[in-house]
């Protein structure tokens, strides 16, 4: 499906979403930058809070496809379209590479969040969360936004 820009995907996402969650608590949690500005317009049609959810990639030398990401919590998630094998071949030979890089995207986030700029749980906590972004090329976004949520009790989780 194309758009002519991301405020008109959010339009057109929030027209859908409205009918059936208006009247329901919801999250907007980005997951990319332009996903904020796709966000704004479904956020702002359900009157419900909108956060992003920050994350770094981490790559390895002469890999086009990214390893894992780190999240602003510092969890690790692994890309799926790596098999298991591949996994433990890239985290045995690379080993402290990765963590090496872990720090340093984890450092990195806390850098642009400063303090309070973490996500505040208690505002997805009970509500259905809307996850939004403008383009996805692959799913690791998806799998790092579900572990993030894990901990915490949503009611829906929604990918738009």
């Amino acid at each position: 499906m194309y758009f002519q820009s991301r405020t008109d995907a959010g339009k057109q996402l929030a027209a859908k979403l409205v009918p059936k969650y208006r009247y329901e608590n919801c999250a907007v949690v980005a997951l990319s930058d332009g996903g904020v500005m796709v966000g704004a317009e479904i956020a702002m049609q359900l009157h419900c809070v909108l956060t992003m959810l920050l994350t770094e990639e981490v790559r390895l030398p002469g890999e086009h496809d990214p390893l894992a990401v780190v999240d602003q919590d510092g969890k690790f998630t692994y890309n799926n379209m790596f098999s298991t094998g591949q996994l433990e071949e890239f985290t045995g030979e690379y080993h402290n590479y990765i963590e090496q890089e872990k720090r340093e995207k984890f450092h990195a986030i806390n850098q642009l969040l400063g303090s309070g700029g973490l996500i505040r749980r208690d505002l997805l906590y009970g509500h259905n969360v809307i996850l939004v972004s403008d383009g996805l090329k692959n799913a690791l976004s998806l799998d790092a936004a579900a572990q993030f949520l894990k901990p915490i009790k949503i009611a829906r989780l929604i990918v738009a």
